[in-house]
């Protein structure tokens, strides 16, 4: 299931929940338990992964030696 972030508009609480996309609109505030609640969209998290078994070291560009990011 999805975590969707909401805002009460009764009392300002700030709050996740893990709903299903069809109970979405059902959510009540946790704090007053007011229905008055709209989703607050925030950024997604991205993991990005390294290939650690690459061979090459740097960047095919030919980017300066010294740099720490691109060596492996």
């Amino acid at each position: 299931m999805p975590t969707f972030d909401f805002h009460c508009r009764h009392c300002g609480k700030e709050f996740s929940s893990f709903v299903s996309l069809a109970d979405k609109d059902k959510v009540t505030c946790p704090q007053c338990e007011a229905g008055d609640v709209r989703q607050v969209f925030s950024g997604c998290n991205i993991i990005a992964r390294r290939n650690t078994k690459s061979k090459t070291k740097g960047n095919s560009a030919g980017a300066g030696k010294n740099c720490k990011s691109c060596m492996g």
